[in-house]
């Protein structure tokens, strides 16, 4: 409410191309994302960091999208994407810059 700048870490996994995230009902994440869909983005794993922005987009709450859990995978070290009885949201992010090492 505040509208300063706010980082998170999320649970995401990569699907054709497509990066998928999970965003917690009631955060602070998904209050910005309801007021502006712009987003700044850093993934970290294996030696390698990706950063950029891009813009979100809901594809719905977790619960109507179960069947897209499986493929998406296991998620990441901090969890599953689909994890019960977790009730947030998913969002694809639509990469509009982006920087590698």
């Amino acid at each position: 409410s505040h509208g300063r700048p706010h980082a998170a870490p999320v649970i995401a996994s990569f699907l054709n191309g497509t990066l998928y995230c999970s965003v917690s009902n009631g955060s602070a994440l998904l209050r910005h994302l309801l007021r502006d869909e712009h987003v700044a983005f850093t993934i970290t794993g294996n030696g390698h960091t990706v950063m950029g922005a891009g813009i979100a987009h809901r594809v719905g709450p977790a619960s109507a999208l179960r069947d897209l859990g499986p493929a998406l995978g296991p998620g990441s070290k901090l969890g599953a994407l689909f994890a019960e009885p977790w009730d947030g949201f998913i969002y694809t992010l639509a990469i509009t810059r982006i920087f590698a090492n």
